[in-house]
């Protein structure tokens, strides 16, 4: 039988299994512990089963954690613990702090930069490059007024362009 996840999570419940929430389907379906089917509906014998390998699958890995596991308490369905939702919440804090360690680690090493110093550099950058394009049409009138040609009005134009733009490129700032 196939349907939909409100169907499947009907289902589980049906048949007195946990995860028979929407949620707890929404959130199997995102974590990949089941897989819809090419249709996008959830075969629910298939589901049952990667559910439940799934499951016994975290419990072999959390098996040796079990002496200091604590219950959850959650306002979720009465009598059901969700021990996906605290396994879930347990990997994300690992991972973030795991990310803060690396981002501790890229400061040490230098490889960061603090956002104001950033935003200093940037601003003082594009401050000078408006400058000098600003700077550009007094600079460049009195010398294209003189010329008549065409070809060559837009050779002075352009290698001030070009002299405007390297400038920008070669920009070194104090705040970097």
């Amino acid at each position: 039988m196939t349907g939909s996840m409100r169907a499947y999570a009907r289902h589980r419940k049906e048949k007195g299994l946990s995860g028979g929430t929407l949620t707890a389907v929404q959130k199997a379906l995102a974590h990949r512990r089941i897989t819809k089917g090419a249709d996008g509906k959830i075969d629910f014998e298939r589901a049952d089963r990667e559910w439940e390998e799934n499951l016994n699958q975290r419990k072999r890995n959390t098996s040796h954690q079990e002496a200091t596991t604590h219950p959850v308490v959650t306002d979720g369905e009465p009598g059901v613990i969700p021990t996906e939702s605290f396994l879930e919440a347990q990997r994300q804090h690992e991972w973030v702090k795991k990310m803060r360690a690396d981002l501790e680690l890229q400061a040490r090493r230098g490889e960061l930069l603090e956002k104001a110093d950033v935003e200093k550099a940037w601003g003082e950058m594009l401050t000078a490059f408006r400058n000098r394009m600003l700077l550009m049409v007094d600079k460049l009138a009195p010398r294209v007024a003189v010329v008549s040609d065409v070809l060559a009005c837009r050779a002075v134009i352009e290698r001030e362009i070009k002299d405007a733009l390297l400038a920008l490129s070669e920009y070194q700032s104090d705040a970097a």
